[in-house]
């Protein structure tokens, strides 16, 4: 800053004092503070006048306009009409506005209010209004706007002390001859892609170049004119190119033979939806080195989705295993932006090997059922079993006494890989093998058969029936013997009626009573149950000589002798 000094002379307002001491009792006007009405543009006004020296005013107010050019300073009003807004009352001598005008601002000169009272003419000499001014529109902007390419951008401007509505306008400025220079945009325009509200004055849309755009300025109006209208600063808009479209896909997928492949292309910094190539990229001019396959088209069983940009399916069983690469997936985005992934190749890997599981000794014993399910790994698509099961006559781990029979043992069938059934209650006991079972699934050449199943097969636990050596009755009491039996075999059949050892009255000397008869009031029934209520009458002892029978179809075995002690 710099400069010289610059003297100024100003000149403070005159005032006349005139009269005698007497005058200074006369009635008087007095507005305002120290004489003076204030307001502001767009408020509200009311001066009402303060009588001195009189109690009344008897008459209406006079409102005159003087010329006080005497008295003016640079800048006031001398005029025969109030500021814009106010009026007065001639009945109560009452300056009043609801919303002063704008254009009203400034000192008002040269107005003079009388009115009569009892003691004589009250007056206020003159009656200047200091009307203060408004406050102009605001507008707050920033002065850089940064953003991308295709990124959505909206700037609204925050607007103080408008009254009523207020519209906007965008221009354009001059800016620096050095702009061009520095590669900045210099355009009557908005960058393409943005859009100017006149409502809002927001600036808003999705660039669709890039560069440093400058010279705009926004100008808001309210509804008071161009008096009040503001204009913001420079704005400069600093549009960065977006980041590169890219598609990427895995750069490599291993797959079993017969196994499913799901490869999805990804695009990144895409404008919009992309549109995948209609067909799959494929680069057939890769180096040869013995070890990657480039076959000019997928592996049997695989195909391109360009809808989707999406591979998959499932490789064929029979494709040979390498590494096929040279596959590229390629898309366009909504600006027109073409990318390709990077090469990938599909790893095929051989097929794991079916395997067939089952029991390697399978222990029962004879009238047991027998059931052998074999336990399938690594199939692919069903199943299909040998006719038979396999049976190795020649196996070298036979021991002496082991049966190595080209059929099942008696009471087994296999069907459909399964071998079930029930062994046959007479089927020699003993150890048999020498059996396997075998199948294939749907991709392999050749059967596969399990490691040898070997069949222990032990003699079935005898039947046995059991009761208690001796149980104790009580006259007129009820009683249930149910006798007990194991190892019974298919269906048991109980004899019609008890065994009894002799028909002797009496048993020696020592009283046991040996009759063919139960206690009086029992009886026996269905499944070797003796059961009833003791008679009263029953004789008192030891009643012996009672069996129970029953047979499967092995024969027929009995209990013990049992004792029934009446008592």
């Amino acid at each position: 800053i710099n400069g010289g000094n610059q003297t100024m002379s100003v000149t403070s307002k005159q005032f006349v004092l005139a009269g005698s001491a007497s005058a200074s009792q006369a009635p008087a006007l007095i507005y305002g503070t120290n004489g003076t009405i204030t307001g502001t543009v767009n408020g509200a006004l009311d001066a009402a006048p303060a009588l001195q020296n009189a109690v009344a005013v008897t008459g209406p107010y006079a409102l005159t306009y003087i010329s006080t050019t005497t008295f003016n300073q640079q800048g006031d009003y001398t005029q025969s009409s109030l500021p814009g807004g106010i009026t007065f009352d001639t009945a109560t001598g009452r300056f009043r506005a609801t919303s002063i005008q704008p254009g009203a601002a400034g000192n008002w000169r040269g107005y003079k209010v009388c009115a009569p009272t009892a003691a004589g003419t009250a007056c206020a000499a003159e009656v200047p209004f200091a009307i203060t001014d408004r406050p102009p529109v605001t507008l707050q902007l920033p002065t850089y706007v940064d953003a991308s390419i295709r990124e959505s951008v909206a700037m609204t401007p925050v607007v103080r002390d408008a009254v009523g509505a207020v519209t906007f306008t965008l221009a354009f400025n001059s800016v620096p001859a050095g702009a061009a220079a520095n590669g900045e945009v210099i355009q009557g325009a908005l960058p393409t892609g943005l859009t100017f509200d006149a409502s809002t004055g927001t600036i808003s849309g999705s660039p669709t170049v890039s560069g440093v755009f400058r010279g705009y300025k926004i100008s808001a109006r309210d509804s008071q004119g161009a008096t009040y209208a503001a204009t913001s600063n420079e704005i400069i808009f600093r549009i960065a190119p977006a980041a590169p479209f890219v598609v990427d896909a895995p750069v490599l997928t291993e797959v079993q033979q017969g196994g499913a492949v799901a490869i999805q292309a990804t695009a990144a910094n895409a404008y919009g939806v992309v549109t995948w190539n209609a067909s799959l990229g494929i680069n057939q001019a890769g180096v040869t080195d013995g070890i990657t396959t480039f076959i000019g088209q997928l592996p049997t069983g695989l195909s391109y989705t360009a809808s989707t940009g999406r591979i998959s399916g499932s490789v064929g069983h029979a494709v040979p295993p390498g590494t096929y690469r040279g596959y590229r997936i390629c898309g366009t985005d909504e600006s027109a932006r073409n990318a390709c992934s990077p090469e990938f190749a599909i790893l095929v890997k051989p097929k794991t090997p079916l395997i067939i599981n089952a029991p390697a000794v399978v222990s029962a014993k004879q009238g047991e059922a027998v059931t052998v399910t074999p336990v399938v790994t690594n199939a692919i698509g069903a199943m299909t079993w040998a006719a038979a099961p396999l049976f190795n006559a020649t196996t070298s781990q036979n021991w002496t006494g082991e049966i190595v029979s080209a059929s099942l043992p008696t009471g087994m069938s296999y069907n459909g890989g399964t071998i079930t059934g029930t062994l046959a209650q007479n089927v020699a006991p003993g150890r048999y093998r020498g059996y396997k079972i075998a199948g294939r699934d749907t991709v392999t050449a050749t059967n596969v058969s399990t490691d040898e199943i070997i069949f222990e097969i032990s003699a079935a636990d005898p039947l046995v029936v059991t009761q208690p050596l001796m149980l104790d009755l009580t006259r007129g009491q009820a009683f249930t013997l149910t006798p007990r039996v194991s190892g019974a075999m298919g269906t048991l059949t109980w004899a019609v009626s008890p065994t009894f050892r002799s028909t002797g009255a009496v048993d020696g000397t020592n009283g046991d009573i040996v009759v063919g008869t139960l206690p009086t009031g029992l009886s026996y029934i269905a499944g070797g149950v003796i059961t009833g209520t003791v008679s009263p009458t029953a004789t008192v002892g030891r009643w012996r000589g009672y069996k129970v029978c029953a047979g499967d179809s092995r024969g027929t075995v009995c209990s013990g002798e049992f004792i029934l002690n009446v008592r």
